[in-house]
């Protein structure tokens, strides 16, 4: 028999603390990270980091610099498609940008079903008095 443990908020972010720490580390652990420019850190990091979900907006200037690596064959591009988000992704790891958008898009939309079925409480409770 399996068991499912379900993760509080609380420890998901702690998990993701200690992600960005672990590619601060990986910075400074390398010789040349003095030399790095802005640009190559910015495709290192979402190297590292495999998926870098694109939710909300971005700067221009680090869209361009990731188009740019994306135009280069360093990075690979998603575009938004209804409720997934924009994805730039470590071309090796394609599968895990799919599944990372696929989960997002499916917390979207329990979300706005959650949202339907309290408005629709409302409206039951407004009727009975």
């Amino acid at each position: 028999m399996k068991t499912i443990t379900i993760k509080s908020d609380k420890d998901c972010l702690l998990e993701e603390k200690e992600r960005i720490q672990n590619i601060a580390k990986y910075f400074f652990r390398q010789e040349s990270w003095k030399e790095m420019t802005v640009e190559q850190a910015i495709v290192k990091k979402v190297l590292i980091l495999k998926v870098f979900l694109v939710v909300g907006r971005i700067p221009a200037n680090i869209r361009k610099i990731l188009n740019d690596s994306v135009k280069k064959k360093k990075l690979a591009h998603m575009k938004k498609d209804g409720h997934k988000p924009e994805v730039f992704y470590n071309p090796r790891f394609e599968h895990l940008a799919e599944t990372e958008r696929n989960q997002h898009e499916l917390d979207i939309l329990n979300v706005l079903s959650i949202n339907e079925d309290i408005k629709k409480k409302k409206q039951e409770m407004l009727f009975f008095y």
